[in-house]
């Protein structure tokens, strides 16, 4: 079975506008501690679910094809106009 799971934290100031909490997005410098299977004490995971900085995003309107999992493909995400 395959599956996944999607870690959310608070939202940072960029996506705080349109929610509460985004998911955890970690940097390259923190694949490592993330993939180590040796890191067992939660203290050193916590670190990673900090909101990433905002400045480091930018934000795109999308289509709200999004919003239905149903739904698959580029047309999902091609940028369209703001409203």
């Amino acid at each position: 079975m395959e599956s996944c799971t999607i870690l959310t934290t608070e939202a940072n100031t960029l996506v705080a506008n349109l929610h509460d909490r985004m998911p955890v997005i970690l940097s390259p410098t923190e694949y490592d501690t993330w993939l180590d299977r040796e890191v067992d004490d939660p203290g050193k995971l916590q670190s990673l679910y900090q909101p990433f900085p905002s400045d480091l995003l930018e934000m795109q309107s999308v289509s709200k094809l999004v919003n239905n999992p149903r739904h698959e493909g580029e047309e999902c995400i091609k940028p369209e106009d703001p409203l």
